[in-house]
């Protein structure tokens, strides 16, 4: 088949950005033809997939993804693609993967009605939403938790055999290997960025430094480096560094899971999170997590302990204490972890969409 892709902008470091990869790859290695349809690309080639890139101009952000989604319905028409799979909200596809939780649902506890109809940002991004989960549409629609189909059907009516619930999808190189190799990547991995064999160490990764709570991290690490001055804080990911002393902000990286077998414990107090795939790397990783119930992943983090996911809203004292306590019983999350990671299958999301993709759109 031939099948596009579409996605605003494709950088190495997203988490969208890095399953549209993994299945576009997935695509191309069963014999399909895979084009990504895209306004901007930061990045190199993936082998074998064509990158299109669409002309698209506006004053904002709204207003380039609104004339964004119209060439590509323009593009779409024009083609002969067998299907399209589109990664961000618009209408016009044959499916659409939801990473973002349900805007309108969001919206409505953070602005007035009167905010959602006349602002242009509120009002363009609301209805490229509507345009996929209208009733009327035919979009299949990747859904990644129980809960972001709750939202949609109830804010738009979305018919529920319209929806396709994936699994988590942890790429291979997260899991983690045999325990010797995994000591001798940490080991080196130390004598790289100068950590000692002994030194406590966190790790955050995120593309969004405000959106993913790195900064509620980093008050937690102030407090912990208080009563463990030898603790270090790695923070991967491209976003601009806060002005945190003794943060290492590492900018985007592609030894992500080297970097988790080199942590002693992942913590991500996310604002605003779909699902959290970092949470399920850490997991693969045998690294412990400790985040918040906001992420649509938690459960499975709760899996491994309860105190490991802090309910909301978000209280800094009380993610600071945890952080502590955490630390305390560090060795026994550990083991937990690994076993977690060994027995369960984290990865089957990119096989999963492709599958669906080869089925067609029958509903």
């Amino acid at each position: 088949m031939k099948i596009a892709f579409v996605i605003y902008r494709y950088f190495p470091y997203g988490g969208l950005q890095r399953d549209m990869a993994a299945a576009a790859l997935n695509a191309v290695s069963r014999g399909h033809s895979v084009t990504v349809l895209c306004a901007e690309w930061e990045s190199e080639e993936i082998p074998g997939v064509a990158v299109e890139i669409l002309p698209t101009s506006g004053f904002t952000n709204h207003g380039r993804m609104l004339a964004f989604s119209r060439q590509v319905r323009e593009r779409l028409g024009k083609s002969d693609f067998d299907r399209s799979l589109m990664f961000n909200r618009m209408g016009g596809g044959d499916f659409y993967f939801a990473a973002d939780n349900c805007l309108l649902t969001g919206w409505r506890r953070s602005h007035s009605a009167t905010a959602r109809r006349l602002l242009p940002r509120y009002r363009t991004f609301l209805a490229l939403e509507k345009a996929v989960m209208s009733p009327t549409s035919q979009t299949r629609i990747f859904a990644l938790t129980k809960t972001q189909i709750a939202d949609y059907r109830h804010c738009y009516g979305t018919p529920e055999n319209r929806f396709i619930l994936l699994p988590p999808g942890v790429m291979a190189d997260f899991r983690r290997p045999a325990e010797a190799e995994a000591a001798a990547i940490r080991s080196a991995k130390r004598r790289e960025l100068g950590i000692a064999e002994d030194a406590l160490t966190l790790i955050q990764v995120a593309a969004s430094f405000h959106t993913k709570g790195v900064d509620r991290a980093c008050a937690a690490f102030a407090e912990l480096k208080k009563i463990r001055p030898d603790a270090r804080f790695l923070v991967v990911g491209p976003d601009r560094p806060l002005k945190r002393p003794g943060v290492d902000f590492l900018g985007g990286r592609t030894d992500v899971p080297a970097l988790l077998l080199t942590a002693d414990l992942m913590i991500h107090p996310a604002r605003c999170e779909a699902t959290g795939g970092v949470l399920t790397e850490s997991l693969s990783a045998g690294t412990p997590p400790l985040t918040v119930a906001t992420c649509g992943y938690a459960p499975l983090v709760a899996d491994i302990a309860p105190e490991l996911v802090l309910p909301e809203p978000f209280d800094q004292n009380s993610f600071n204490a945890a952080l502590l306590a955490t630390v305390g019983r560090l060795n026994e999350y550990k083991t937990r972890t690994a076993c977690y990671g060994w027995s369960h299958d984290l990865g089957h999301r990119t096989s999963e969409i492709v599958d669906e993709l080869e089925k067609g759109i029958l509903l």
